[in-house]
């Protein structure tokens, strides 16, 4: 097709800006690469396709039009396009698309945005290695609860992403910034494999963290296709596919730095959470410091900022029969730690010496491999 020929179709101006933003976790600014600041549309019969790549990560999604059955493919700017849909009211768009631009009629106006010929578009990696049929909400609970923990650290590039391990009948991800670290086990049955295939052997790779913030947002999902290989993780939707780059790192050995802790409280996750929010408005701002006083079934928190005269302490009930314990924890890791779990009640197993504190659910045995850890600090 040339760049005169036009082809026409009609889509509601919500629908296609609720898909663009569905794609949106792969659109970044790329000096080097600026086709990738665009959004591709392809136009095939009845289905509009809509692509976002940064080139690690890329996402995908079609919607259903009204057209003439024609083909066309363009590359507009991704930000002007969701920035123009979402000033206008919801109604039908009449869209007339080129191989170098886009023109939207609305009830009262029309704009035409320049685009690009899709033929610099970066090529997607090809489809090649495992591919399995899976029930994804327990993969999108464990990515949401380690996510809080990765690294920020690029010189350490492993623990910038989520170490996953994928077998028959377990899932497990890690996920640690090296101050604090968060593990998750899920059990899986034959119920959570499409038509009985499984793993043939250990599927284990390093996801991106912004891959795995896209894949917990298919909260309302519930079954996809894995495809990974040793370079890609792919997730397949009926209508949306996010795929993304592994990262090719070895993920530090966790199971020996989690060790086990003696001693145990469990109390309230609310009254816990209320308490450390009132101590972060009196906590040195500089190393967010708190102690932790454990007697006897009683726990008392407490923050100090000397620059400005400022402190603060409570007492709180809790399940404690062990020896007496004073330890000090930052405040923000510690929130983190304990807002991982969607419990009741919170588990924090302490040990006497140095050795990280292990935040667990109340409701999991007392060893469950379900942990959130975090170093002391020195009083």
């Amino acid at each position: 097709m040339t760049a005169t020929q036009t082809s026409k179709f009609i889509v509601s101006s919500s629908v296609l800006l609720k898909a663009l933003k569905a794609i949106g976790f792969a659109n970044s600014p790329n000096a080097s690469v600026p086709i990738v600041e665009n959004v591709r549309l392809r136009l095939n019969g009845s289905r509009l396709h809509l692509d976002t790549t940064d080139l690690n990560l890329s996402g995908s999604i079609f919607i259903p039009v009204e057209s003439s059955g024609d083909q066309v493919t363009v590359c507009v700017p991704y930000k002007r396009l969701v920035a123009l849909l979402s000033a206008l009211a919801e109604q039908p768009v009449t869209i007339m698309a080129t191989e170098s631009s886009l023109q939207l009629l609305t009830d009262n106006g029309k704009y035409t945005l320049a685009g690009q010929l899709a033929t610099d578009w970066p090529k997607e990696p090809k489809s090649s290695g495992v591919e399995l049929g899976l029930h994804l909400t327990p993969l999108i609970g464990a990515l949401a609860q380690v996510l809080p923990f990765v690294s920020t650290d690029f010189l350490r590039p492993s623990m910038t992403g989520v170490s996953l391990t994928l077998t028959a009948d377990e899932l497990t991800v890690v996920a640690t910034s090296g101050k604090v670290l968060a593990r998750r086990v899920v059990s899986l049955t034959a119920d959570d494999w499409s038509d009985g295939q499984t793993p043939e052997k250990p599927i284990s790779c390093i996801v991106s963290a912004r891959q795995a913030k896209a894949i917990t947002a298919l909260k309302s999902i519930e079954w996809g296709i894995l495809e990974t290989n040793q370079a890609h993780l792919r997730i397949k939707t009926y209508s949306l596919i996010i795929t993304g780059r592994l990262i090719d790192e070895r993920y530090p050995d966790v199971s020996a730095a989690i060790g086990r802790n003696p001693f145990r409280m469990d109390i309230g996750r609310s009254d816990l959470l209320h308490t450390l929010s009132r101590l972060g408005q009196v906590v040195n701002q500089s190393t967010k410091m708190i102690r932790l006083s454990l007697k006897k079934n009683n726990l008392t928190l407490s923050a100090e900022d000397t620059d400005l005269s400022n402190e603060g302490n409570e007492r709180l009930l809790c399940d404690y029969n062990d020896v007496d314990i004073e330890v000090g924890l930052c405040l923000d890791q510690l929130r983190e730690c304990i807002e991982s779990f969607d419990a009741k009640m919170i588990q924090i197993d302490l040990s006497a010496g140095n050795r990280p504190i292990h935040v667990r659910s109340s409701e999991l045995p007392f060893d469950d491999a379900n942990v959130s850890l975090m170093m002391p600090l020195q009083l």
